[in-house]
Order: C-alpha cells, then structure tokens, then sequence
C-alpha cells in the first residue's frame, strides 16, 4: 500500500491539475450562477481509507457527513459536519467520536453535461469525545483541522446528483494526524430562499 505521504501529494497535484484546466466557454460558461443563485445540500458516508502510525492506536473510522454549498462570485462555497465513530485498538485506547465543523471553496469544472470534477480545501474545527475520559487519563479536546479534497460528480434527474469524493484530513495537534478518506452519497440543487441571500449578501 502506498504511504499516506504519496497519497497527499497526488491529492494536492489532482487539485492542482484541475484548477489549471480550462475553463467552460460559450453555453457552459453562460449557465454558470451567478453568486448564491443555487444552494446544494448534501448527505454522504465517510471511510477511512488508509494505514499509518495513527491506527496502531485507533482503527480505521467511518461515519456520516452533511454539507451545504453556494455558488460564489468565483467558485463555491462550502459549509459543513461529519461525525466519526473511532474504535481502540486495545482497552488502553478508548473509543472517541470525532465531530468536524467546517467551511471552505471549491472551483466546480465540467467535462460533460453531467460529469464534473471539483477540487476545493475546507478549515474547521475537529473536536474529539473520548468515552472512558476518567479512567484513562485521555481529556475531550478540541483542535484546528484542514483538508484537501477531490469531488467527482455525475446529474441524475431532477437536480440531485451522485457525488464520490476523496480528501486527505489534516488535524494540527502536537504529534500531527493525517488521514485519507474516502465518501460516496447524494446531493440536491435549489434554489437558494431569499432570506438565506439577504444573509450572505
């Protein structure tokens, strides 16, 4: 298996591949909307999707994740949560849930009608909740959290479309953890109420 470090950089170059590919030009270029015209909202599953240090500790983790994304001026922006479930490898390491707020942008680039690839970074807040605190010594804590990520996505019918995601986790604490996940689920455009634009505007 690859390591974790070869899996980054090739994240990070398909991010940077994509955002120097062309843009959409005539038609395409036209139905782009405007900012905060259309609002997506989204549910997908999460797994952990590589070995290193960090599972010698914890195993592999897995849950699901809710995201809000607008058009902007240029890009999209993004507004989310994922809830993980972690499990110990051993008594001495205590289950937790991982719970990660965040906010980001993406660049949406379209290949086809219905095909699209969306590279795009998110910072947020990753909160950690042992269950056995007290026993093990192991104290609740809350820490600074980035990610890169990859979206590939494909329009079903009636707005929704079916999106498969890959992103490498960053969270900033003392020893670093660094995870590559994997999610799948489904999402909807609307567009956007009124009085969420008078907000964001």
């Amino acid at each position: 298996m690859c390591p974790l470090s070869v899996r980054i950089t090739a994240v990070a170059c398909l991010c940077f591949t994509a955002l120097l590919s062309p843009l959409p030009r005539g038609d395409a270029a036209a139905r782009r909307p405007a900012a905060y015209d259309s609002l997506e909202v989204g549910a997908r599953y999460t797994l952990n999707a590589d070995k290193n240090d960090f599972h010698e500790f914890w195993d592999p983790c897995h849950g699901p994740d809710i995201f809000f994304a607008t058009a902007y001026h240029t890009g999209r922006l993004w507004l989310g949560a994922r809830y993980l479930f972690v499990s110990g490898t051993a008594p001495t390491y205590p289950d937790y849930q991982s719970t990660f707020i965040y906010a980001g942008w993406s660049y949406p680039l379209c290949f086809a009608r219905r095909l699209g690839v969306e590279p795009g970074a998110v910072l947020g807040i990753d909160s950690f909740f042992f269950e056995d605190e007290q026993n093990t010594g192991l104290e609740n804590e809350t820490e600074t959290a980035g990610e890169l990520f990859v979206r590939a996505s494909c329009g079903l019918r009636a707005g929704w479309r079916l999106n498969v995601t890959v992103s490498s986790h960053h969270v900033f604490t003392s020893r670093r953890i660094n995870l590559l996940y994997v999610s799948a689920g489904l999402s909807r455009f609307f567009s956007t109420p009124g009085w969420i634009r008078r907000i964001m505007e």
